[in-house]
């Protein structure tokens, strides 16, 4: 992405455009930068200039990419697991918008390096059950002309399309709704089901495999990878635990309907690898890989 025309007292386009490719820094200033996209897009917008417009509309979701990537991690240092896995989503959105209009092949401003970072933080969460709405659109709007739209009456405008700096939407004004599933498998992971513990303590155990992660990465632009692997326990190591009892590999069933029939206690072997280093962490998960 390139720019080649200049905003009047504002940053420069070319100077815009170098201070973008420093993205991937944790010094670069995010919040003056995206202030700065905006201005610039708003002035396109002003001349009428499409093409720039969009050019910088796709900037803007660069930025909002890198700044809510490095606010994850603030969140998990701080123990805010929920709230840091509600962003992931939202990074997980922002670059779906992203790619209608962005190659990410090249992982330029590092895109493709963030979205598989997402998926592999992700993985790391106890999150396992979510709930699944289903809802009937019985009425509609375009978000860039507020028109009232359906398949017979259309606007003109397209979804997903940049107009004016803005990227068209279509806006729910009236639905039914029909009910709710429990899925494991969510297009929408917002709605997670999970119990989080108030000890602090039992909270850092539900999370222990990004507690492991957190204490070795010192810098979220820090490459690292995760393998995961189904293996088993020995059911000796539990000598005391009784048929009727909650088995321990996290199922939710009793010990007698579940690994009791198995070889052993099944359990998800995690690896983190970071360079030359290989922390290992076993975690309770569900039988079933996900």
């Amino acid at each position: 992405m390139s720019f080649n025309k200049t905003g009047s007292n504002l940053m420069t386009i070319s100077d815009f455009n170098k201070k973008l490719q420093q993205l991937g820094s944790i010094s670069v200033d995010l919040p003056f930068l995206e202030a700065e996209a905006l201005l610039l897009k708003a002035q396109a917008v002003e001349n009428n200039d499409e093409a720039l417009a969009k050019q910088l509309w796709i900037a803007v979701q660069i930025i909002k990419t890198h700044r809510d990537f490095l606010e994850v991690f603030r969140l998990l240092r701080s123990k805010k697991y929920q709230d840091a896995w509600f962003l992931l989503e939202r990074i997980d959105i922002e670059i779906i918008f992203l790619k209608r209009h962005f190659d990410l092949s090249s992982n330029a401003f590092k895109i493709k390096w963030i979205s598989r970072t997402v998926t592999l933080l992700q993985a790391l969460f106890p999150y396992r059950l979510f709930i699944s709405t289903e809802m009937l659109t019985l009425q509609e709007s375009c978000g860039i002309c507020k028109q009232q739209v359906s398949i017979r009456k259309p606007c003109g405008h397209r979804i997903g399309e940049i107009y004016g700096g803005e990227m068209c939407t279509r806006e729910i004004t009236k639905m039914d709704f029909i009910g709710t599933v429990l899925v494991e498998t969510p297009g929408n992971k917002y709605s997670v089901l999970f119990n989080e513990s108030d000890d602090p303590k039992a909270r850092d155990e539900q999370y222990a495999t990004l507690v492991l992660l957190l204490s070795v990465i010192k810098n979220p632009y820090e490459h690292w990878g995760l393998r995961i692997e189904q293996r088993q326990i020995p059911h000796s190591h539990y000598p005391n635990l009784k048929a009727d009892q909650l088995c321990p590999c996290g199922e939710g069933k009793s010990y007698k309907e579940c690994c009791l029939m198995e070889s052993g206690i099944n359990y998800f072997h995690y690896e983190i690898l970071l360079g030359d280093k290989q922390l290992k962490r076993y975690q309770k998960k569900s039988k079933r890989k996900k």
